[in-house]
Order: structure tokens, then C-alpha cells, then sequence
């Protein structure tokens, strides 16, 4: 029944795409198909964040045509086949649970996610010894983050008094000396140090950003007639 039903869903796009079909998802390449599979993802995400189940029906499928209509385009470009793809994965995750389907060990999921780490960077490391296993695509604060739960992991310790005391400076020759050439490394810098302020202080920031935009957009209707006040829409501090 299933795999009836995943067969026709991969029939339904293989119709979009072909001569009779639809002339703006002919249009598509894998280049555009980025887009389309990030908003669903970020819907997907959305419908889990609010434990929406119905929502979470609706956006998973969502996301799962826009998957296989990005391998579709692949397979149109010959480069692998929807088969391919559901065999990589099946052995990765095998090969990820070796405590499982292998004789490995563990004692909790502590080590369960050491051990996918590890096998995870021998993997990385055949094909980019450089890549950390960070996707380019991901949001910078998030990829900062991960540096920094690196440099943790590695004991290399942060000292928040020098910290603060680089903010504080930095903040101050940026407001007050301003600098046309410099502006825009100053506040580069000024972002790199804040977010590592907040790595240090247990806060997401990119969670807190998403709130921040939330609250301002529910209150766009009454901004738009009185204008925009800052005072309005800054968080109490």
C-alpha cells in the first residue's frame, strides 16, 4: 500500500515534467528547486515548533514531493536514480548504528551520538577533510554555534571578561568613531562577538531572532498607521 502510493507520487511529478505537463514545473532546475525545499522545511519545522499534527501531516508531504522532485531532476540529468538515494541512506544508517546492527556497545545515547560523530567525520573526512560536516547553506548564526560547541568540546575555554570588554570597546569606536571603510568590518565583528556572548550565556540566539520578527510582524498593522517607534517594538531591557 505504501510503496503504491510512493510510486504514484513519483509518477504524479514524472507527469509534471513531461511534454503534457505543467510549464512552470518544466520550467524548474535544480538551482530554483533550492528554494521551494527550504520553505518547506522551514513549514515543516513551523507545523513541529506549534506540536501541530494536522499541520505536520500537510507540510511533511509537502516536503517530500519537493525531495523527490529535486530527484527527479537529477535523474533527468543522469547523475542518480531515486534508487540510489534510498540505498545510500539505507546503508548509512546501518553503518551509523553499528550498536544495533553490528557488535558495537554502548551504554547510553550520550555515546550512541560520540560513536555517529565519529563514524560521521571518517566518512566526511574521505571526501573533504575540511568540511567539518557543516552545510554551507546552513545560517550563519547556527554555523557559529557549531564552531563554538567545537572549540568546547575541544576544552578551549572562552574568557567572558575579555569578552565583554571587546564588546564594550568595539561598540563604543563603532557608534562614536565612525569609520566608512572600517564600518563594515566593525560590524562583522560586533555580530561575531554577540552571538558568542550568547553561546556563552546558554541563548539561542537564532530562536530569539525568529521570536523577535514574530512579534514585530503581529504588530505591522498599528505600526503602519502611527509610524515606526522603536520604543515600540525593542524587547523590555
Amino acid at each position: 500500500m505504501i510503496e503504491a502510493g510512493f510510486m504514484e507520487l513519483v509518477e504524479i511529478i514524472k507527469t509534471l515534467r513531461g511534454p503534457n505537463g505543467c510549464p512552470w514545473d518544466r520550467a524548474q532546475t535544480i538551482k530554483t528547486a533550492k528554494e521551494y525545499v527550504l520553505e518547506e522545511a522551514y513549514e515543516l519545522l513551523d507545523a513541529v515548533e506549534k506540536t501541530d499534527h494536522k499541520g505536520i501531516l500537510e507540510e511533511a508531504g509537502d516536503l517530500l514531493f519537493q525531495v523527490l522532485f529535486l530527484i527527479n531532476l537529477e535523474e533527468e540529468e543522469g547523475s542518480f536514480h531515486i534508487k540510489d538515494v534510498i540505498r545510500n541512506v539505507k546503508e548509512k544508517m546501518v553503518r551509523r548504528h553499528p550498536h544495533v546492527f553490528g557488535n558495537a556497545s554502548v551504554k547510553d545515547a550520550d555515546e550512541v551520538l560520540a560513536n555517529w560523530q565519529r563514524i560521521k567525520e571518517e566518512e566526511k573526512g574521505k571526501k573533504n577533510r575540511d568540511s567539518n560536516g557543516m552545510p554551507y547553506s546552513m545560517p550563519g548564526s547556527k554555523q557559529l554555534t557549531k564552531v563554538f560547541k567545537m572549540l568546547e568540546k575541544k576544552a578551549i575555554r572562552i574568557d567572558i571578561h575579555d569578552l565583554t570588554k571587546r564588546l564594550r570597546h568595539l561598540s563604543e569606536k563603532t557608534l562614536f568613531e565612525p569609520d566608512q571603510e572600517l564600518e563594515s568590518k566593525r560590524i562583522l565583528s560586533l555580530l561575531l562577538l554577540f552571538i558568542l556572548y550568547s553561546f556563552t550565556k546558554g541563548i539561542d540566539i537564532d530562536y530569539e531572532m525568529k521570536r523577535f520578527a514574530h512579534s514585530i510582524s503581529r504588530q505591522l498593522c498599528s505600526l503602519k498607521e502611527k509610524g515606526l517607534n522603536l520604543d515600540d517594538i525593542l524587547p523590555n531591557a
